[in-house]
């Protein structure tokens, strides 16, 4: 598991875990809304209301989740160049 891949920056902070995120990767790649199928994983700890989000290694940085995203706890990095 990944915190950040090489495109795409995790804003746990930021994060409001309603996992829209997950099932739109999950149907781009699995052609269904299951997030147990997401190649991103959301973690959330009830009694602190913390948010961990983490990438797997099948994450090919497609940014479908940063598309998605509506509270700005996804980004494309900055491309250095």
């Amino acid at each position: 598991m990944r915190v950040m891949t090489d495109k795409i920056r995790a804003i746990p902070e930021a994060c409001s875990g309603c996992r829209i995120c997950q099932l739109v990767c999950s149907f781009a790649w699995k052609r269904s809304y299951n997030p147990a199928q997401s190649r991103i994983l959301i973690e959330d700890e009830d009694a602190t209301k913390t948010v961990g989000i983490t990438f797997t290694d099948e994450c090919n940085d497609c940014g479908i989740c940063v598309t998605y995203c509506f509270y700005g706890a996804l980004e494309m990095k900055e491309e250095e160049g």
